[in-house]
């Protein structure tokens, strides 16, 4: 089992997006991007915490791959990975945390392709690759939140 952390500022769009591909164990809602405990999810919308709003999904990587995990992400809101630009501390970045090199090459060439094929077609490529540090998790109700909210 490996995890994977990802932000697009829509949580609950992501994690929906996520955690029904085959081979995703599990999906968590949350923060990341800095090692303070986050007071409130209010807090961390507003932005004074620095922290993002995530997804980190365990996953079995002979089922799906990481490189799959990077697609899903990139089709989940395109407008955020290629129109938006964003301040390191937006709790609404593109952002990729990895923990572990592997990661990171993937992440790194993963966003280079984007930018080689979408070079020519004037759209820039905005998503931040951290390394992860501490995940937060979010409180139990914004967890699957979208179910929720359909049932």
């Amino acid at each position: 089992m490996q995890e994977a952390v990802f932000g697009l500022g829509d949580f609950w769009l992501l994690e929906d997006a996520l955690r029904d591909l085959e081979g995703v164990l599990s999906s968590c809602v949350g923060y990341a991007g800095r090692e303070e405990t986050p007071r409130a999810h209010e807090d961390v919308v507003s932005g004074v915490t620095g922290h993002a709003l995530v997804v980190r999904v365990s996953f079995d990587p002979s089922r799906i791959s990481y490189d799959e995990l990077l697609s899903a992400f990139w089709n989940t809101r395109e407008d955020a990975v290629y129109t938006r630009s964003y301040r390191d501390d937006d709790p609404q970045r593109a952002v990729i945390f990895y923990s572990s090199a592997p990661q990171k090459e993937t992440a790194e060439q993963a966003v280079q392709s984007l930018f080689r094929a979408h070079a020519f077609g004037g759209s820039r490529i905005s998503v931040q690759i951290e390394p992860l540090g501490r995940f937060f998790p979010a409180v139990a109700m914004y967890q699957r939140y979208s179910q929720k909210k359909e049932a």
